[in-house]
């Protein structure tokens, strides 16, 4: 598990996150949302978890209200 968290870590690193950044991430309670929790912890990110119910109206309010430097969702 620290092992995988570590990789993205490095991931979202090469990305461009840096401390303090907001990651945000739409994803239902899945092992990786707990993962991604814990490289954002890793490298001092803040993660901004988005209910998988919500739809195109409520993420770009939240994406913009949230100003994330990355954010991912899964179908």
């Amino acid at each position: 598990m620290a092992t995988m968290a570590e990789r993205i870590a490095i991931g979202l690193s090469r990305l461009g996150v840096r401390c303090n950044d907001v990651v945000s991430l739409q994803l239902p309670n899945w092992w990786q949302f707990t993962l991604t929790y814990l490289a954002c912890s890793r490298i001092g990110a803040v993660l901004n978890p988005l209910m998988h119910i919500f739809r195109e109206r409520e993420l770009s309010f939240m994406l913009k209200h949230s100003r994330a430097a990355i954010s991912a969702c899964v179908p």
